[in-house]
This record gives structure tokens, sequence and C-alpha cells, in this order.
């Protein structure tokens, strides 16, 4: 395991937020930290980060390091308890092979605090990103390799990506535009609205949505097949579509030249959207 430096000065390249900020709670008094980290980029491969409570922000960067920027937020009922308890949350930034591990460890046996941790990482393109949270949105920004995210409470947006995509969450909405779709995007969310976009390409995409609106927006040049299912709502397509089956929720065929790249954009409360993209827009 290689040593990580800690940095002596805040950097602070991305926005960050705590998911529970707008919450009210009855620990009034808290006790904040902020922590810089970074490790040597060279032989990593993946940035793996989780958190409980708390977004984590990614964003590519030219840089020949890993810069982590970490907040910390410590609630109890009483000042003296979330100063006693601030310093025994304690955040990882450890290299582990290949891999380089982003985690809390938080003492156990207490009751009676709430802890709120975000990340905001810094990282060059070509590095496989994999976030993890409970309470709080995963956000990640021009990244080449592949993208996994997952939160049960909060949403998850993607900008500027290339990589195979599968993000996950229940209660929140997931966007991912991508700069180029060249590998597998797999989006589902059970309580909120996905919309895929691709600027060039074409690779399998599967959007899914139980209580929410799906809209998927293709190349102009698009080919492939196309799944639109609803239970209550509509379908609507910009494309024409060679049909094997259509109904007012249901579209169901061959778009362009055909072929196996396979579009699933499926919901059961909410329209479900094909579009064209827009060049330059």
């Amino acid at each position: 395991m290689r040593k990580i430096s800690v940095l002596s000065s805040s950097v602070v390249v991305i926005v960050l937020g705590l998911c529970m900020s707008a919450c009210i709670s009855s620990y009034k008094f808290s006790h904040t930290e902020e922590k810089d980290f970074q490790v040597p980029a060279a032989g990593i491969a993946t940035v793996d980060a989780q958190a409980t409570n708390g977004n984590i922000d990614v964003i590519a960067s030219d840089t020949q390091e890993i810069k982590v920027h970490v907040v910390k937020v410590v609630r109890a009922l009483t000042q003296e308890k979330a100063d006693e308890y601030g310093p025994q949350v304690v955040v990882h930034v450890e290299a582990q092979g290949d891999t380089l591990k982003i985690f809390c460890e938080e003492p156990k046996g207490i009751k009676q605090i709430e802890v709120d941790v975000a990340y905001a990482i810094t990282c060059p393109p070509a590095v496989a990103i994999h976030l993890l949270t409970t309470n709080g949105s995963a956000n990640v920004v021009g990244m080449e390799q592949s993208v996994s995210a997952q939160s049960t409470n909060g949403n998850i947006d993607l900008q500027r990506c290339k990589g195979a995509v599968n993000l996950r969450t229940t209660n929140g909405n997931i966007s991912a535009k991508m700069t180029a779709l060249e590998k597998e995007a797999d989006c589902l969310t059970t309580n909120g609205d996905v919309q895929v976009e691709v600027e060039t390409g074409a690779a399998p995409i599967r959007a899914l949505s139980t209580n929410g609106s799906v809209t998927i927006v293709l190349p102009p040049d698009f080919s492939g097949q196309l799944d639109a299912v609803t239970t209550n709502g509509s379908v609507s397509s910009e494309f024409e579509v060679t049909t094997e089956k259509r109904s007012d929720t249901c579209l169901r065929g061959s778009v362009g030249q055909g072929g196996d790249v396979n579009v699933k954009a499926i919901t059961t409360n909410g329209n479900v959207t094909i579009r064209k993209r827009v060049p330059g827009v």
C-alpha cells in the first residue's frame, strides 16, 4: 500500500454540496473539517469512492496527480459532542494495487450523531470511476473510461463522458450526456427521470424508470433497433421507425439501416421521448 500525502493548502476544484444540508435536523451543533489529499496518478487505473451521506463529484483534468478534497461535517446535540466525535470520523485515501480507494470510517457504538462527508475528485480522464453513496448525488465530468455510479437518494449526472456507463439510483434523476457512446450505457432509477444524450457513436442503451419520464437523444444518423414502452404515458420519436409494433404506449422497430445496436427506453408512469440531436446544441 502506498502512502498518500496530505496537502497543506486547500485546492477546491468543484463546488461541493452536502446532500443533507437541506434537511431539518435535531442535531443543531456541528463540527466541520476540510482536508486535501493527493496521490500520483501513475499506476492508478480506477478510482473507487464510497460515502454514506454526501455528494461525490469527479472532474477530469490534464494532471499527473489525483486530488481529493474532503468536506466532513459531524452533527450532535451539543457542540462539545460534535467537537469530540468530529476527529473520530476518519477519511481514508489509499492506493491498493491499481485502485485508489476513498472511504470514510465512522466511530462504532456512538449514537446521536450525524455524519456527512463529501468528496471532490480531480483525476486524468483515462481513469475508470466507481462511485457509491447512499444519501447524496454523484456528478462526473469529462471521463473517457467506464463510469459506474450508484445512489439510493440522490441524482446522478454525467457530462462529456465516453466510456461504458452503469448508473443506478432509487430516488433521483439520471442524466448522461455522452461526447461519444463507445460502449453500453445502462441507466436505471425507480422514482425519477432518465435522460441519455449522445453526440456521436452507437452502442446499446438501456434507460429505465418506474415513476418518471425517459428521454433519449441520438445522433441524426443513428441506425439500430428501438424498443420504447410505457404503461401510463405516451411514446414519441423524431426518427422514422420501421415498426414491428406501434401504439400510443409502445414503439418497437428498426431505425435507419437497422442493425444490432439496441436502444431500450422503458417506464411505467411517464412519457418516453426519442429525439434527434441537433449538432452544435
